[in-house]
């Protein structure tokens, strides 16, 4: 259900960027005040996993390049199709609404998300997030919401006791509402306010890494949602990754207007470039809040966010056929070898992920590209080979693709010319880790990363792991 959330990631449905560096941009698919001279965009480059960094050419050459602060906004490029939205702008004014923009929270390949202060409206609080899709993740969007909405409401209403209800339900959608640009209709969603998802938050601690007390409360609070998730509601979340995982805010309208005059909204300097505007550009900066409140505290509370993706086990049969769910680089086996999957494959994204916590740096190897190519999943499949064993014979007799990528001996066909480090070592380049907590996380880790998905164990049972003890 990303729809409804503040994450920032594709709409399930929605379209995808090609998988090649650069695409043409035919003069048809643009929307905007004025003629547009730009003839590609590439993409190739990323600020995160899935967020790009969009370079235009404004010429067939290819001479003369513009590369965008964050989000093209300034014109309607094919697959995308930003709404331009500036600080202190009215989002929405009518009678019954009115949400001023006051900081811009991030951005990724689907929508942008901001900070509005609320004049008049349905809502509880000051704040609310506003997440805007794009004029194509708009378009995309209509044919599953009604199913995304069923299945939240599965979530909230299923059992409130349960100990994994809070951190996969603090967030609540307030409203829906659309709004036109320049480039078409932009759905909009409003929703409570969040902290920072974990990727910003390392990246705003200037190479250091979460304390071990905070990794653990992370995963054990991870583990907890997904138990209820599994077990309770019968769905499988199928986007596990450390930038769906938010901090929880008490409070958050007592703190957020100190911490905005502490801490003011920017935006880049004015860029000029006729050939996409004949005004300058400016584009706000994001600023997700609460980046360092979190070094002082002592504990740590999370939860999960962006159900777009998210199925029931009923549907995981019939969804097989034509749905491969996961980030590229966090896709367990059985999905890449079409293997029957269900919930198993959130444990095995866990796993993947536990070392980003510790370390900085994601267990497998990530794309360079936004889209994997097929080199990258026959990578994949070498890097579950050497770092985690051998694949099991019983497990490669149910996969339908093993022959795309191994060996009648379960070797890769086209194994990497790469030598990966094991995940021991990967640990240790957090010098500050001790050797027993390497010694225990590596431990957890394989037990997540296990290969036969029904060996594979699930979240209550990891839930009893050694490492999470006193917790």
């Amino acid at each position: 259900m990303r729809s409804f959330m503040s994450g920032l990631r594709r709409v399930r449905g929605g379209p995808m960027p090609s998988s090649l560096s650069s695409r043409a941009i035919p003069r048809s698919s643009f929307s905007s005040t004025r003629g547009s001279n730009v003839h590609y965009v590439h993409h190739f480059k990323q600020r995160a996993p899935g967020i790009p960094i969009f370079t235009l050419s404004l010429d067939e050459e290819e001479e003369n390049l513009f590369e965008c602060d964050e989000e093209p906004h300034m014109c309607q490029l094919h697959s995308y199709g930003y709404m331009p939205v500036n600080l202190g702008q009215m989002i929405i004014d009518t009678p019954e609404r009115k949400l001023e923009v006051v900081r811009k929270l991030g951005f990724g390949q689907s929508s942008s998300v901001w900070l509005a202060r609320v004049h008049r409206g349905p809502y509880p609080t000051e704040y609310v997030s506003v997440k805007i899709l794009t004029t194509s993740a708009s378009r995309h969007l209509v044919w599953s919401s009604y199913e995304e909405i069923a299945l939240w409401r599965t979530v909230r209403a299923a059992n409130p006791q349960h100990p994994g209800y809070p951190y996969c339900t603090d967030y609540q959608l307030y409203d829906t509402f659309s709004r036109n640009s320049i480039h078409g209709k932009h759905m909009c969603f409003v929703t409570n306010v969040l902290g920072p998802d974990m990727v910003a938050l390392h990246s705003s601690r200037s190479g250091e890494t979460f304390p071990v007390r905070h990794v653990r409360q992370i995963i054990k609070q991870t583990l907890l949602a997904l138990d209820y998730l599994h077990t309770v509601c019968n769905v499988v979340y199928v986007d596990l990754k450390p930038d769906n995982v938010l901090v929880s805010l008490v409070n958050p309208d007592e703190s957020i207007g100190q911490y905005l005059a502490e801490n003011p909204s920017r935006t880049y300097e004015p860029r000029i470039a006729p050939e996409l505007s004949s005004s300058p550009i400016i584009t706000v900066q994001s600023q997700p809040l609460f980046l360092n409140d979190t070094r002082e505290s002592d504990n740590i509370s999370v939860c999960l966010i962006d159900f777009d993706a998210s199925i029931t086990l009923e549907q995981c049969l019939q969804m097989r056929q034509f749905y491969e769910p996961q980030p590229a680089h966090l896709r367990a086996p059985e999905v890449t070898l079409d293997h029957p999957w269900s919930t198993p494959i959130d444990i095995w994204a866990l796993g993947c992920t536990v070392s980003f916590y510790l370390t900085g740096k994601i267990l497998p190897p990530v794309p360079t590209d936004i889209i994997e190519s097929c080199s990258f999943q026959s990578d994949h499949v070498d890097w579950i080979k050497q770092v985690i064993g051998p694949y099991p014979s019983t497990f490669l007799a149910s996969c339908h693709r093993r022959d795309q990528y191994l060996n009648q001996e379960g070797c890769p066909s086209r194994p990497s010319t790469i030598s990966y480090p094991s995940i021991e070592d990967v640990l240790h380049c957090n010098e500050a880790l001790a050797q027993s907590d390497v010694a225990a996380a590596a431990r957890f880790i394989r037990r997540c990363l296990t290969i036969d998905p029904t060996l594979r164990p699930t979240a209550y049972e990891l839930l009893s792991d050694e490492w999470l003890q006193d917790i």
